[in-house]
C-alpha cells in the first residue's frame, strides 16, 4: 500500500492510494498506475493517502484497509476524513465507497494524519481504531488537536445466541457471553449477578463503574443529586483515620492497616492524600460503618491489583452478601470509580480484596437516607416523611382511619391530630359529643374483667380486678378497675 497525497485525479492534491496485491506486484521498478486497486480522494484537496493502516478491527479471517485523508470533503466541512474498507475493493473507486467513514466537525482540522489499528483499549470486548487529527478543536481547545478512539462494535451483536444484542452495540443484554442471562429470564436471587439485566443485582443493588450512570441512579431511585464527600484531605498524614470522621457519620476499620498517605502503593490519590489499605495476614479487606442508615456509595478505588468483593448490611441482616467486581487499575492516578446504590438503607459497607496486594480508596461520596426522596413525594425524612418507600405517606396526607399506617407522619396511627387535654371538660368540649363511660360500677367486687364491656368495643388483655380503691387512689364512684401488678 502506497499512499500519494499530491496525486491530482480531480484536481490538486485529490490524493491516492495504490495497492499491490503481492510483494512480487512491485518486483523492481513499477509505476503507480500499475497498482492492483487504486483508491482515490473523493474531491480536490482531500489529500487521501496521508496515512493508510491494515489491521484487524472485526475480528474475521480479513484485514481492514484503513485510509486518512487530511483534507476530507467540503460536503462535510474539509476537516478531514477516515475510510474503512472491511475487504480489498474490486477495481479502483474513491474514498467514499469506503464501507465505514469517519469525519472531523472542525473545518480544517486534519483528520487522518495518522491512524493505528489497536487492541481492546476500551474494554468492550473490541479493537479500536485510533485517529490522529492535530489541529480538530475538542470541546472549547480550539485548535489543541486529538487523537480519537473509535470502537469498533459490530451493529447486531449476540455472541451467546440467546436473541438479544449486546449492551456495547446498543441492545439489552448485559452478558453477552451467559444465555442465561437476558431481558427475558428472572432475576435469581443469591446469585449475586444481574439476571434479567434490569441493572439491580438480586434486586438489592445497581453498581456502576461509570460516575454518570451512578448520578442518574440517585437522582432517578432516591430523588437526589449528590451526598457528602470525604476526601481525606484534612486527615494527618501517616495516621489512621479510623474515626476521624466519626462525628460526621463514617468510620473505618481494616483488618491489617489504614493510613492517610499522599502515595497509595505508587499511584497518586485524587488529591493530596487518600486512604492507604495493608493486609492482615489472614484477611484484606476494609470496613465503613455508618452513623446513620445510608441508601449509596460512591468511592475512588486505587492500585487493585485483584478481584474485589462488596458486602453491606442493615443491623443483622446482609442486604449485599457476596457481590464480585473487578477495580483493577495498578498505578492509575486517581484510581477506578465504583458506586453502589442499594434498594434499602444499609448500615456497615465492606469491601474485600482476594489477595494480600495493597490498595486504596478516595473520594467517598455518601448519600444519607435521611436525605433520600425514594418514593418520590417530594419530601425527604429530613422533612418529616416517616415512610420514603410509600408515596401516599407523607406529611400533609390524609389520615385513613383503620389502614393501621400514620399516613400524615404526625406520630399517631389512624388518630388524625393528636391533642391532649388535662380536664374531663375541656375534652368534652372539644369533641362535641358525650362518649361512653366504663366505670366498672355494675361488676361484682374482686371479679376479673375481660370481656364484659365487649358490646362497649373495649376488652382487657391484662389482669383487670374490680376493686373499691382501698389502700390506693380512691375511686370516682364505688369500685374501680385494678391491675393485680399494682395491688
Amino acid at each position: 500500500m502506497v499512499g500519494a497525497v499530491g496525486a491530482a485525479e480531480r484536481g490538486a492534491r485529490t490524493g491516492a492510494v495504490y495497492v499491490f496485491d503481492t510483494a512480487s506486484s512491485i518486483d523492481g521498478v513499477r509505476s503507480a498506475l500499475e497498482a492492483d486497486v487504486v483508491i482515490t480522494g473523493p474531491t480536490a484537496a482531500s489529500a487521501t493517502g496521508a496515512s493508510v493502516a491494515l489491521g484487524n478491527l472485526d475480528g474475521d479471517d480479513e484485514l481492514e484497509l484503513v485510509v486518512g485523508a487530511t483534507g476530507g470533503t467540503p460536503a462535510f466541512g474539509g476537516g478531514g476524513m477516515i475510510g474503512v474498507f472491511r475487504r480489498l475493493p474490486d477495481g479502483d473507486v474513491d474514498l467514499n465507497a469506503a464501507d465505514h467513514r469517519l469525519y472531523s466537525p472542525d473545518a480544517g482540522g486534519e483528520l487522518g494524519t495518522a491512524v493505528a489499528v489497536a487492541d481492546d483499549i476500551q474494554g468492550d470486548g473490541h479493537p479500536d481504531l485510533l485517529v490522529a487529527a492535530p489541529l480538530d478543536s475538542p470541546g472549547s481547545r480550539v485548535g489543541a488537536g486529538a487523537i480519537w478512539v473509535w470502537p469498533f462494535v459490530p451493529a447486531y451483536l449476540d455472541d451467546d445466541g440467546d436473541g438479544f444484542v449486546a449492551h456495547p452495540a446498543g441492545g439489552l443484554d448485559c452478558d453477552d457471553a451467559d444465555a442465561e442471562v437476558n431481558p427475558n429470564i428472572e432475576e435469581g436471587l443469591g446469585d449475586w449477578v444481574d439476571n434479567d439485566c434490569d441493572g439491580w443485582v438480586d434486586d438489592a443493588v445497581v453498581p456502576r463503574r461509570s460516575e454518570a450512570g451512578w448520578r442518574y441512579d440517585v437522582a432517578e431511585v432516591l430523588g437526589v443529586d449528590g451526598g457528602t464527600t470525604f476526601d481525606f484531605e484534612d486527615t494527618v498524614l501517616g495516621e489512621a483515620v479510623d474515626d476521624h470522621y466519626a462525628s460526621a457519620g463514617l468510620s473505618f476499620y481494616a483488618s491489617g492497616a489504614e493510613r492517610s498517605k499522599a502515595d497509595i502503593w505508587g499511584a497518586e490519590p485524587v488529591g493530596s492524600r487518600g486512604l492507604r489499605v495493608t493486609a492482615a495476614a489472614s484477611a484484606n479487606d476494609l470496613v465503613m460503618t455508618f452513623g446513620a442508615p445510608v441508601d449509596a456509595v460512591a468511592l475512588r478505588i486505587i492500585d487493585a491489583e485483584t478481584d474485589l468483593r462488596m458486602d453491606a448490611v442493615d443491623g443483622d441482616d446482609l442486604v449485599v452478601d457476596g457481590y464480585h467486581f473487578e477495580a483493577n487499575g495498578p498505578d492509575v492516578p486517581g484510581g477506578i470509580f465504583q458506586a453502589f446504590t442499594f434498594a434499602r438503607p444499609i448500615e456497615r459497607f465492606r469491601i474485600a480484596a482476594a489477595t494480600a496486594n495493597g490498595w486504596g480508596i478516595d473520594d467517598v461520596e455518601v448519600i444519607f437516607s435521611a436525605g433520600s426522596d425514594r418514593d418520590g413525594d417530594g419530601l425527604s425524612a429530613e422533612e418529616g416523611d416517616c415512610d420514603d418507600f410509600d408515596a401516599s405517606v407523607r406529611p400533609g396526607a390524609e389520615e385513613v382511619l383503620g389502614d393501621g399506617i400514620d399516613n400524615d407522619c404526625d406520630g399517631v396511627l389512624d388518630g388524625g391530630d393528636a391533642d391532649v387535654f388535662l380536664s374531663e371538660g375541656e375534652f368534652a368540649s372539644a369533641i362535641s359529643i358525650i362518649g361512653v363511660r366504663v366505670d366498672f360500677e355494675d361488676l361484682p367486687m374482686g371479679s376479673d374483667v375481660v370481656d364484659h364491656y365487649l358490646d362497649l368495643g373495649v376488652s382487657f388483655a391484662g389482669e383487670v380486678v374490680v376493686d373499691d380503691g382501698a389502700g390506693a387512689s380512691a375511686p370516682r364512684g364505688a369500685q374501680l378497675g385494678r391491675l393485680d401488678d399494682y395491688a
